[in-house]
This record gives structure tokens, sequence and C-alpha cells, in this order.
């Protein structure tokens, strides 16, 4: 059975931009946008249910290799549209405390900008 486009296109286009021609293009024209949700080595249920966590040392790993690869922007590049060469922006989702905790240290140790999306209100329980 044939499998679908889009399940070849994602099989296939990391290699075609890896080895292809256009790799270059597309890595100088793009913004990589790198997604966190919780730093830590002891998540809470939800961010291990789904996945979300990661732990401080990986984390830091991380970063460097980011920093060593890409140019990281700041939320002010990005709203001023100074976006360089291999441009990367590092992005959290939901504000947990391991942000402050353990990401926050991390990324000054590295000098490395970041943008915090906090969520402002949670579900009472049921």
């Amino acid at each position: 059975m044939a499998k679908p486009l889009s399940m070849l296109s994602n099989l296939l286009l990391p290699q075609i931009l890896r080895f292809g021609p256009f790799h270059n293009y597309f890595i100088k024209k793009a913004l990589t946008v790198f997604l966190y949700h919780d730093v830590s080595d002891d998540p809470g249920e939800f961010c291990q249910t789904h996945s979300l966590s990661i732990p401080p040392a990986l984390f830091e790993q991380q970063v460097m290799f980011i920093k060593n690869n890409f140019n990281v922007i700041s939320p002010d590049d990005l709203l001023s549209s100074r976006i360089p060469v291999r441009a990367a922006l590092i992005t959290f989702d939901d504000g947990f405390k391991s942000f402050f905790k353990n990401a926050v240290p991390i990324l000054e140790r590295h000098g490395v900008p970041v943008i915090i999306f906090c969520l402002l209100y949670t579900s009472p329980s049921p």
C-alpha cells in the first residue's frame, strides 16, 4: 500500500534539505524556533505524560549547541525584523516554576535571550 504524500514528505524532506543543494538556502533564509515547556529532573504529571520536560543537564547541552550553530535572536530583534542568517529563537510556554529555577540560570550563563509565554489563567480543578 502506498504511503500518503505527507508521510513521504515528512520522511524525505529532512534528508533532501540536509544533503541537497537547497540546504544552505533554507537554513540561511529561515528562522528556526526551539520550543520548550519544562526544564526539570522531576517533572509534574502533566509534563511527564505529554513528554514536555527536559532535564537541566540536557537543556544546557542543547543551549550550547544552539548558541554554537545558530544566531540566537531576542524578542526585540524579531519585532524589528533584524533576522540574521541562521537565526534561531528560543521560546518557553506556560511559565512553569522550573523555567525560573532551572532554565534562567543556564540561559544567563550562556547569554542567550528567550521569549516566555506565560499562562495567566488555569481552570479550576474538577
